[in-house]
């Protein structure tokens, strides 16, 4: 669905993946679970855009449910993969992620290899106050030593990947979270 002017949210991904709209063709902004790519492409033909148009997939952090379908993604657009420094070599599958400590790490060990995504390498490296087209990149390490934020200070809309969480039980906002 359209959130904001040249701005979509693609729905049925089990996941946040935007969708921006410039002139120079578009963006995709995570790719979700793997498995994904066909529902996104549905969705930017949905829009009267070709799978072709997407020139850039920019990854906000290494974890799979914002990577896991960049590489399929990447093989059936040409698109070029953008992702933070910090989290490129976990992208690559040349590096492990960190784990989260405690009660969370152990269920993430267990799980970890029933949620797999097949890597893929970064065609653009991203630091600190780069640009994608109109979005400029901000570090916000915490959540994967690579999160990066995105803001657009024309629409002022800030894409913040998993940045800024929610926690139910106390409804607070807790920033940096290392929940996956």
């Amino acid at each position: 669905m359209e959130i904001v002017e040249n701005i979509h949210q693609v729905d049925g991904v089990n996941a946040n993946v935007y969708i921006t709209i410039e002139k120079e063709g578009l963006t995709l902004i995570d790719t979700g679970m793997p498995n994904n790519a066909k529902k996104i492409l549905n969705y930017v033909k949905g829009i009267k855009r070709k799978p072709a148009d997407i020139s850039t997939i920019v990854l906000t952090h290494g974890h799979i449910d914002h990577v896991g379908s960049a590489q399929e993604l990447k093989k059936l657009t040409n698109a070029k993969i953008a992702v933070h420094q910090e989290d490129a070599d976990v992208v690559a599958g040349n590096k492990k992620p960190p784990r989260p400590k405690g009660a969370m790490g152990v269920m993430v060990r267990a799980l970890s290899p029933f949620f797999k995504f097949a890597p893929v390498q970064a065609d653009i490296i991203l630091r600190e106050n780069d640009h994608i087209g109109p979005l400029q990149v901000l570090h916000t390490p915490g959540h994967t030593p690579g999160s990066i934020s995105l803001y657009d200070s024309m629409r002022k809309v800030m894409f913040v990947g998993d940045t800024i969480r929610f926690a139910n039980r106390s409804k607070s906002t807790r920033l940096n979270s290392s929940h996956t």
